[in-house]
């Protein structure tokens, strides 16, 4: 028989069933001589048969070995006819069983090679008996042979291919649904893939939203952590800022969670390549050969600026993935970026503010220097007018303790206060000291039209303390302090302004002696002014 694809088991139940019908068949007929002979055939056919579904089921058959198995076939139901009668036996219809299980489902060719075979084996095992047979009843047989396999072919034709053709279909569609189901896995990966790159694009922009309306490093620090957190999860984050100030380099270091003494350590002594690091990481031995992971993300910026973010995972926990890793490293980018915006801005705002103070004293001078000259011109009273001023210059612009006017007396021996801030009912005239090397810092700036500047931080130089008993007034005493020289347009030295801090112990910056410069230039104009009309 020709094996049909997917058919194998009813097949081999067919021809089990053959066999097993023939046997019982033989059981009956005990006294046969050829019953023994009949048993043996039907347990051949037998193995036959299992060595034919294994050979299906594992390798398949070729169309050679189709044609042998339906043979064969055939020539076990010319043998069966042979043992059980010949011309009298009635198995020879299992010829027209042959026929009708093989003729659907075989090519033309096919069809006609089972009936010739059929025929042929027939005739051959009925020739011992043939003269028992009558011819018409052996033509009849045979030629339903002829007539059954074609009609049988014609009749299932169309099924058959009706058949062939859902086989074909089912076959598409299963392809077609497993497209699908591929297309679909790909498509949902595509979108987990998209929703996790969005949360990813929502989560840094809320995070450059909020730290955008911070104007100092602690919020940002804080902001940084609880972010991180909600990208990586990791039970210990550390975050590490460093700014330099000249040649000091100031470090910040903020953690989240409850981080092992071990891994602080290690955060601490962990070195700052110049190189930036992006998720680079390292083991850290926790102790009982157990190892934590730490993951470093770190940026440079600008003037020595630089931050290090480090992911710690304890022994037993789940470190980044590559998703992870790709946020955090943007998540870097932007704190440098925020960062260095704080800091620029930080920056802005100091300059903007000493660019305010000093257009604020630069108009106030302007006004202070107007005032001076009408009030001059006015009265003539310059003590009463020198005397206002200084008041407002030391408590408004200068935040000077103590400043006091020195002109020198008619003698040309002694540099006299002539008016005074801050010395309280302490007597003006009692104010004085020597031009020469006993009235030092004073004198000094006196002698050499030079500024004498005095910052307090060591000991008072020998030339610029005041010598005994003029050490004893106390309102030329002190360790921070300020003499500038009173110089007229000819170069001359009409006295000394002098200013100290006696009471707050603040330095004196830079640009208030520059301002107390500017101050006695205008006062020094003033006395020539007065000096002037004095001759007249």
């Amino acid at each position: 028989m020709f094996p049909v694809k997917n058919s194998t088991i009813p097949r081999l139940l067919l021809r089990f069933g053959f066999g097993a019908v023939v046997l019982i068949w033989s059981l009956f007929r005990d006294g046969d001589p050829q019953a023994v002979a009949v048993r043996v055939l039907v347990l051949s056919f037998a193995v036959y048969s299992g060595a034919v579904f294994f050979r299906e089921r594992s390798h398949g058959l070729t169309p050679v070995l189709r044609g042998i198995s339906a043979f064969v076939d055939i020539l076990f139901v010319g043998l069966l006819v042979f043992l059980t009668g010949g011309v009298r036996s009635d198995f020879y219809l299992l010829l027209y069983l042959i026929i009708a299980l093989d003729s659907p489902f075989a090519t033309w060719i096919q069809v006609l090679m089972v009936p010739s075979a059929g025929t042929a084996v027939y005739i051959l095992s009925i020739m011992t008996t043939i003269n028992e047979a009558y011819w018409f009843d052996i033509a009849i047989r045979v030629s339903l042979l002829w007539l059954l396999a074609p009609l049988l072919k014609i009749v299932s034709e169309r099924p058959v291919g009706e058949r062939e053709r859902a086989r074909k279909l089912t076959s598409e569609l299963s392809e077609t649904h497993d497209q699908v189901k591929r297309y679909t896995a790909a498509l949902e990966k595509a979108n987990a893939e998209k929703d996790l790159v969005l949360s990813e694009i929502t989560l840094l922009h809320q995070f450059g939203t909020l730290i955008r309306s911070f104007r100092d490093y602690e919020k940002v620090y804080d902001a940084v952590l609880s972010y991180a957190h909600k990208v990586s999860e990791a039970p210990w984050i550390f975050f590490e800022h460093w700014t330099r100030s000249g040649e000091d380099v100031h470090k910040e270091v903020r953690y989240l969670g409850d981080p092992d003494p071990i891994a602080r350590q290690f955060v601490e002594e962990y070195a700052l390549t110049e190189q930036p690091d992006d998720g680079s990481s390292s083991r850290i031995d926790m102790g009982d050969g157990k190892e934590a992971l730490a993951v470093r993300f770190s940026r440079h910026g600008e003037e020595g600026a630089a931050l290090a973010l480090t992911l710690i995972f304890p022994p037993g926990t789940h470190s980044t993935d590559e998703h992870q890793i790709g946020t955090l490293s943007a998540l870097s980018d932007s704190v440098e970026m925020e960062l260095e915006l704080i800091r620029l801005q930080m920056n802005l705002e100091a300059v903007n503010a000493e660019l305010t103070e000093s257009n604020r004293v630069l108009v106030r001078l302007h006004e202070l220097k107007n005032e001076l000259s009408g009030a001059f011109l006015l009265d003539g009273q310059m003590d009463q007018v020198i005397h206002r001023i200084q008041e407002i210059m030391a408590k408004e612009l200068f935040e000077l303790d103590r400043l006091n006017l020195f002109l020198p007396d008619e003698k040309g021996e002694l540099l006299q206060c002539r008016t005074s801030v801050g010395i309280g009912d302490y007597p003006i005239e009692d104010i004085r000291v020597p031009t020469d090397e006993r009235g030092g810092a004073i004198s000094l700036a006196y002698r050499t039209a030079e500024t004498i500047f005095f910052d307090g931080k060591s000991a008072v130089p020998a030339e610029f303390r005041i010598a005994h008993p003029y050490s004893e007034i106390p309102a030329v005493r002190s360790r921070i302090f300020v003499n500038v020289p009173l110089i007229d347009h000819e170069g001359k030295v009409l006295g000394v302004i002098g200013g100290d801090r006696k009471k707050t112990h603040r330095p004196i910056s830079p640009e208030t002696v520059t301002m107390l410069e500017y101050f006695a230039g205008h006062v020094a104009m003033v006395l020539t002014l007065q000096n002037r009309s004095g001759d007249n």
